[in-house]
């Protein structure tokens, strides 16, 4: 009967009425508390699939279903490896699908273009930023790549007695190399957006969507995919001067990020280098990624030219082809 009335409300009112989606919600949730999460699973898709149709990119109603999806996956898996029950809902395919949703929500924000968004489709009290929703996207979908490693590291740390050393490891090579995930086509969507993508995910917050962030695996498997480790944001600062500012030391992603090309002597529009910035805020950093191995002749030899020549001398003594490098520092 309850289905029923949702299909019949559906009819009358139509695919893009928000009373509908709202009760698609609502069954679902009442199934997730629960416990069938299956079926929740399905009214929530419903609801994401009429909202993608009938909703302008970025209504505040598919954003708060995609965070639902991902929020309720990790409450899900959390509870698995806290009381070991059973986690069916939690499957590769179902986050890999909306992980698809998003990169689908991604490429209607590019495809709409400059036309303004309508400010009534939000929420009374909601902020209606097109460039924080966006970044907000960006977000859950990569909690979702971090889900699919965290799942991968339930499952082989359930079937398999090799020490726990080990089972990071190989977990963490395959889940980037046979992931289901596409983190590529993330990216290719942040450059068209204009979303730095590696920055976004190296930043500490304190929203569900940034928990856990940053985390080694995620940057790992961006960098792995292509991400750009001297790519600079509107600010002037490379994904190492964001990670530095935070207020947690995290060698481990300092050590990925140098080992991918990111420049010990990159200088920002404060003008501070990598090299100064571990010094200043995370001195222990040195000893800990044995820090001199970065050390490169042509990282010295730029920043000695960028700071005694200026920049109508090195027009005419620097080949065309270094400037972008220089340029770094």
């Amino acid at each position: 009967m309850n289905f029923q009335s949702l299909v019949i409300r559906e009819r009358i009112l139509g695919g893009a009425h928000p009373e509908v989606h709202y009760y698609l919600r609502f069954r679902g949730a009442i199934f997730c508390d629960l416990g069938q999460m299956d079926r929740c699973y399905d009214l929530w898709m419903r609801a994401l699939h009429l909202q993608q149709i009938n909703l302008e990119p970025l209504h505040i109603a598919t954003i708060s279903t995609l965070s639902s999806f991902q929020e309720t996956f990790v409450i899900a898996l959390d509870e698995h490896v806290i009381n070991q029950e059973q986690i069916s809902f939690v499957t590769t395919e179902n986050i890999r699908e909306i992980y698809d949703k998003i990169c689908h929500e991604l490429d209607r924000v590019y495809d709409w273009g400059d036309k303004p968004f309508q400010t009534e489709c939000c929420e009374e009290g909601h902020d209606h930023s097109p460039e924080t929703d966006t970044k907000r996207l960006f977000l859950i979908a990569l909690q979702l790549f971090l889900l699919i490693y965290r799942l991968n590291s339930v499952r082989s740390a359930t079937q398999t007695e090799q020490p726990k050393q080990v089972q990071a490891k190989k977990s963490d090579e395959e889940t980037i190399r046979t992931s289901s995930i596409d983190l590529t086509r993330l990216i290719n969507l942040a450059k068209k957006l204009h979303v730095h993508i590696l920055h976004l995910a190296l930043k500490e917050g304190d929203s569900t969507e940034s928990s856990r962030f940053p985390n080694v695996h995620v940057i790992r498997g961006l960098l792995y995919a292509g991400a750009d480790p001297e790519e600079w944001d509107e600010s002037g600062s490379s994904p190492l001067h964001v990670l530095l500012r935070n207020k947690c030391n995290r060698a481990s992603i300092a050590k990925l990020l140098l080992d991918y090309g990111c420049s010990l002597f990159a200088r920002d529009t404060s003008d501070e280098t990598i090299w100064e910035l571990i010094w200043a805020k995370h001195p222990s950093t040195y000893s800990e990624i044995y820090i001199g191995r970065y050390i490169k002749l042509r990282g010295l030899a730029a920043n000695a030219v960028m700071r005694n020549y200026n920049e109508e001398t090195m027009r005419d003594l620097i080949p065309r082809d270094l400037g972008p490098f220089l340029s770094l520092h």
